[in-house]
């Protein structure tokens, strides 16, 4: 800690000495080319007076609390992003506040030049204040770099002084004049088109249908209707009825000092006071804690978690002394006929210590007869399935208890479509594909702010950065029905609004456990999985073609239909911060409390077993259904 201060005590008085010269001596004409004044104009610290590049102007377009609406008609949130054009060919695109939103393209593409790129989040996709820049180079057409490196540009969200509205309808586009010849590549232009959903192109008299300019296009977009285009937060956007909600402004580029005194570095004053990144050699907010406190005394302990400082939590509390989150020691009675009550002797254990025939009750009366009707039918087994001694109903083929005294008829077994199940049972089976989730794993890192949504909702267990296993979760319905959700509405209980992320969880989705198998304990609270969307993305048993029927708007898996949440989505991971090298298994089981009906319960999970290495995962097998069975 002493040592950082004084680091941070050295560069504060670097930059107070550059700044007192400034305001002593004027700016230096070296430093700055030209300026209008002798001393700072602004108590920024940083810009110093109005030192500009002669010549170098920029044009910014700007999307102010625009929302963005999903697939149900509803709002997704309110997203500030925008696009800067320098007449030096620069490119930036800047996202202010795009809530951590997983639907956007972000890219460049000149079809005449066959030359296109997509920018894609190496962790979390959309994250608020960031700066992606695209240089121009003359070895390659652009060199990228963003605020997400230590010495990538400072991350900054322009003043609306002096901007014009635009008044662009929903998947609306607007001819905009250009202050200056922008060149792109090999050509420059003097205008463009805006369009209202978060690009922008290049030509004359195009058309273009709205279903084009709609939708995000993967890269390229096989679009020939413009020259070149730049996609900054390509999504559906509705900017209608928003005072000022897409603006335009040009303004000039100011020369700057970073926090180190470097002329336009990027360095920069982290959340503990420090002045990192750039040329300092320091990283930067590496004095916060694990609480996110700077210079704080917390620290993850043997379970991963943190404790002591600021936490509010103290070491090793999630070991109650059976292992890190596991139950404390109880007292155990032997099931003998496996009905699920205990009798007998009890013995003091933890979970793991003792058979699994062992549970945690004493209220078996009759613990020789599974079914405890002794003394109501004086036979053991003698009550059916719907409670009547020697009543003759009994499990039919698709579950449900038929026959005897029911009066409901026994479902007959044919199986006259080949589906493998009986005529008589209809229901959705959904199951979690074994080799998708296999295939996709692997080891990746993020950071996650101390405010940050995810940690309420599950997806870490703290704060910094964070060890994750990113992996896809493909889930199908092999079934004979559809699995029906429906429509997102305030009354409907499947569905809890998330105020944070600003939009719908379904909470019955799927869930991700992680096991030991050294030790055969369970790494619980590392990773849940709630769903957004629910929908028909791709065909599984049946083709493509017929797997259309749901979407965001109603929501649902059609029979033989699959769904998909990919490894890049935003909670698509299990937490492994802290824990060790290792063999473990990870389990993904979808419906996880049997909350749909379906034909079979015990098809629903997907496991793969892996060695945790100091870098790296190695998968090695998997078990649980694929879509080989069902071909």
């Amino acid at each position: 800690m002493i040592r950082v201060r004084s680091e941070q005590y050295k560069v504060t008085l670097a930059v107070l000495s550059i700044l007192l010269h400034i305001v002593l001596f004027g700016c230096d004409s070296d430093r700055c080319t030209h300026c209008t004044d002798g001393g700072p104009s602004r108590d920024s610290g940083t810009v110093i007076g109005e030192c500009e590049a002669p010549g170098t102007e920029t044009w910014i377009l700007r999307y102010n609390d625009v929302p963005i609406i999903g697939d149900s008609g509803l709002s997704e949130g309110n997203f500030s992003v925008a696009l800067v054009l320098s007449s030096d060919g620069q490119i930036e695109f800047l996202h202010q506040s795009v809530h951590s939103f997983g639907g956007m393209r972000m890219g460049l593409e000149v079809p005449a030049r066959g030359y296109f790129f997509n920018y894609e989040y190496e962790t979390i996709v959309g994250l608020d204040n960031t700066r992606i820049r695209l240089t121009p180079n003359d070895g390659t057409p652009y060199v990228f770099d963003s605020s997400l490196t230590d010495d990538g540009p400072i991350f900054e969200w322009p003043q609306a002084e002096d901007a014009t509205s635009l008044a662009l309808s929903d998947e609306d586009f607007v001819r905009v004049d250009l202050p200056f010849a922008f060149p792109l590549m090999d050509t420059t232009y003097d205008h463009l088109f805006v369009s209202s959903n978060g690009f922008v192109y290049f030509g004359d008299d195009l058309v273009i249908s709205d279903e084009v300019n709609k939708m995000p296009q993967a890269f390229p977009t096989n679009a020939p209707a413009w020259d070149a285009m730049i996609a900054f937060f390509w999504a559906d956007f509705d900017p209608r009825g928003i005072a000022q909600g897409v603006t335009v402004q040009t303004l000039q580029k100011p020369c700057q000092l970073d926090c180190a005194g470097v002329e336009n570095g990027f360095a920069r004053i982290d959340r503990c006071g420090v002045c990192a990144g750039g040329e300092t050699g320091l990283t930067p907010n590496k004095d916060e804690d694990c609480a996110g406190t700077c210079f704080g005394d917390a620290a993850l302990d043997r379970c991963g978690s943190c404790f002591g400082g600021e936490s509010g939590r103290t070491e090793n509390e999630d070991d109650q002394g059976c292992g890190c989150f596991e139950d404390a020691a109880q007292m155990w009675f032997e099931d003998i006929d496996a009905d699920g009550l205990g009798a007998g002797e009890g013995v003091m254990a933890c979970r793991l210590d003792v058979d699994a025939s062992y549970v945690t009750n004493e209220d078996d009366t009759e613990p020789t007869c599974s079914t405890n009707d002794m003394a109501e039918c004086g036979t053991c087994g003698a009550k059916d399935c719907s409670g009547a001694c020697d009543g003759g109903a009994e499990i039919d083929i698709c579950g449900g208890c038929t026959g005897g005294q029911t009066g409901l008829p026994i479902p007959r077994g044919e199986d006259t479509d080949g589906d493998n199940i009986p005529d008589a049972c209809v229901a959705p089976d959904l199951i979690v594909d074994a080799l998708q989730l296999a295939s996709s794993a692997y080891l990746d890192t993020i950071q996650i702010a101390p405010d940050d949504c995810y940690i309420a909702e599950g997806c870490v267990s703290g704060s910094g950065e964070r060890r994750i296993i990113r992996f896809d979760t493909l889930i199908a319905n092999v079934g004979n029905a559809d699995l029906a959700i429906g429509t997102y509405n305030l009354n409907n209980p499947l569905w809890e609004w998330d105020q944070c992320h600003d939009h719908a969880h379904f909470e019955h989705y799927a869930e991700y456990n992680l096991y030991d198998l050294s030790t055969g304990r369970s790494l619980a609270g590392r990773g849940s999985k709630t769903g957004f969307c629910v929908l028909d993305l791709a065909g599984y048993i049946k083709p493509e073609s017929e797997c259309a029927t749901y979407t965001c708007a109603d929501q649902g898996i059609t029979a033989g239909c699959s769904d998909l949440y990919d490894a890049e989505l935003p909670c698509q991971w299990m937490d492994i911060t802290g824990v060790p090298p290792g063999r473990y298994r990870l389990d993904v089981t979808t419906n996880p409390t049997s909350f749909f009906e379906e034909l079979d319960f015990e098809n629903n999970t997907a496991s793969i077993t892996f060695d945790l290495l100091p870098d790296s995962i190695e998968i090695l097998g998997f078990d649980g259904p694929t879509r080989s069975q069902f071909e």
